[in-house]
């Protein structure tokens, strides 16, 4: 089988070119993990990883048409930009030793062979050899393919590099391929490997579970293997405001399905969510207080806008499962957020106002005409009703 002519014409170009270069220095070059994968599912390839028993630096300045690269001299990878708008990662083989279990490993040059038992799953430790048009399956994953499993390449694999639990959730639920050695995901779990890594790390690979399209089969998953413990009925309650279109929305739902506050933690410290999302996160019980002190209780309009105006979108979002507040939520979101006075200072200036101090009363006061009666015509409003105004203001004020 020549992998090669499954990819489209621009890319088997920019896959030849890399490995002519290769073979001109006599380097061993290879197509890696899951490009491989998808091609024997028959699926649509996306990412073109290319690994080689060298260092791509020494092929990268003899391409010719190659519009830019990025170079990495630590791992001894690159990311190549082709100018005929293809991407490839060419990278160096490599063997991966974890001194601690949870630690990120310590790297060094390898062969292909070796390479592939640095991977997660069998499925992804099989290799194209592109010089020689041959697959390379040291773990069957082939055979793993067909029968439709997933299979760790070894038995420390869970301990040694936790996060690999969650992308078992992930190509299980997306592939819709058992997991063959769940006992071994319990035993990890069991001897608390997660707390072996870091809060980064482990919603790294959260978010890359809810950037899929079975998401929620993916956070039941986690769920299932005692992760963390989940409210369903928040899991699964789309709402017109936080919808699950897009990867914000369900981070926001995974987070206010969580029942354990230690479990929402996760979510508020760690450096991977914008500071946005984790600010909203980490003001979740000011939220919940808020909601039963003052937005559960009846409020019109006016009052209404005042305390969400200060809210940010996720904010509203997060309180937004909360079914008592949606239609005010809804109400304020479609109708009240971005209301604007058409008057300005000016314009009360204009009807002979001096002091400075009651412009903002006389504004405040047209925006809660506006917002609550629906006013259209605020300055028509202000000229044919000042004295009323005022008067209004002067009392409010004693």
């Amino acid at each position: 089988m020549n992998l090669i002519e499954k990819f489209k014409f621009d890319e088997q170009n920019a896959i030849y070119s890399i490995a002519g270069e290769c073979k001109k220095k006599n380097i061993n070059v290879f197509l890696v993990g899951g490009v491989v994968r998808d091609i024997l599912l028959h699926r649509n390839c996306h990412d073109i990883d290319i690994c080689m028993e060298g260092d791509p630096k020494d092929i990268i300045t003899l391409l010719k048409d190659i519009k830019e690269y990025i170079y990495y001299d630590k791992f001894q990878t690159s990311t190549i930009f082709f100018n005929n708008g293809v991407k490839i990662d060419l990278i160096t083989c490599r063997r991966e030793i974890y001194n601690i279990n949870g630690s990120l490993p310590e790297i060094t040059p390898t062969t292909i062979k070796e390479d592939l038992y640095r991977r997660d799953f069998t499925i992804n430790a099989i290799a194209y050899d592109i010089l020689r048009g041959k697959l390379i399956d040291p773990f069957d994953g082939i055979k793993h393919i067909e029968n439709k499993i997933i299979k760790s390449v070894h038995g420390e694999s869970y301990l040694e590099d936790p996060t690999r639990i969650f992308r078992a959730f992930k190509y299980a639920n997306r592939y819709n391929f058992p997991i063959y050695d769940k006992e071994s995901i319990k035993y990890a779990l069991k001897h608390k490997a997660l707390d072996s890594i870091s809060n980064d790390r482990i919603i790294r690979e959260i978010t890359l579970l809810c950037l899929e399209e079975c998401w929620i089969k993916n956070i039941l998953s986690c769920e299932k293997y005692g992760i963390f413990k989940l409210q369903h009925s928040k899991l699964c309650a789309e709402n017109s405001i936080c919808n699950f279109e897009t990867f914000n929305d369900r981070i926001i739902n995974l987070f206010v399905s969580i029942i354990e506050e230690s479990d929402r933690d996760l979510f508020i410290y760690n450096s991977i969510l914008n500071k946005e999302q984790r600010t909203a996160f980490k003001n979740y019980s000011k939220l919940m207080d808020i909601a039963k002190k003052k937005l559960e209780k009846s409020m019109d309009n006016y009052d209404l806008y005042i305390v969400l105006n200060k809210l940010s979108i996720n904010e509203i979002k997060l309180l937004s499962y909360n079914r008592k507040l949606f239609y005010k939520l809804y109400n304020f979101i479609t109708k009240m957020r971005n209301a604007a006075l058409s008057v300005k200072g000016e314009h009360i200036s204009q009807l002979g106002i001096s002091n400075l101090r009651q412009y903002s009363s006389i504004l405040n006061y047209l925006l809660k005409l506006k917002l609550n009666t629906g006013i259209i015509d605020e300055k028509n409003y202000l000229t044919n009703n000042l004295g009323e105004i005022l008067n209004v203001i002067e009392y409010k004020d004693r």
